[in-house]
């Protein structure tokens, strides 16, 4: 359930729903997952998903206030402060290296 909500979350972010998400995750990594038995073994030590397209953190960081404003829960709540976790695990992630 909280990857679930973790990738609608990523997902409302980017503006795509939680399939287009999963399918641009599925295409970077060319269809080839460690655990499937039919695929090539992927290296432990792999770079993680990183976007072809500059990411632009100002701009991220602005649409993760808008969204958890949208939200409408207190900065108290429990579902605030994962969203916000989320949203600030995301922005990180995006990051250059």
């Amino acid at each position: 359930d909280r990857t679930w909500q973790a990738l609608g979350i990523a997902s409302e972010c980017l503006g795509w729903t939680r399939a287009d998400l999963l399918e641009k995750l599925v295409e970077s990594n060319q269809g080839h997952f460690p655990y499937y038995p039919n695929c090539e073994e992927v290296s432990r030590d792999a770079d993680p998903i990183i976007s072809k397209k500059p990411i632009n953190q100002d701009n991220l960081e602005i649409l993760t206030e808008t969204v958890l404003r949208e939200l409408k829960y207190g900065k108290q709540s429990s579902y605030y402060k994962v969203a916000k976790k989320a949203l600030k695990r995301l922005i990180e992630l995006s990051s250059p290296l």
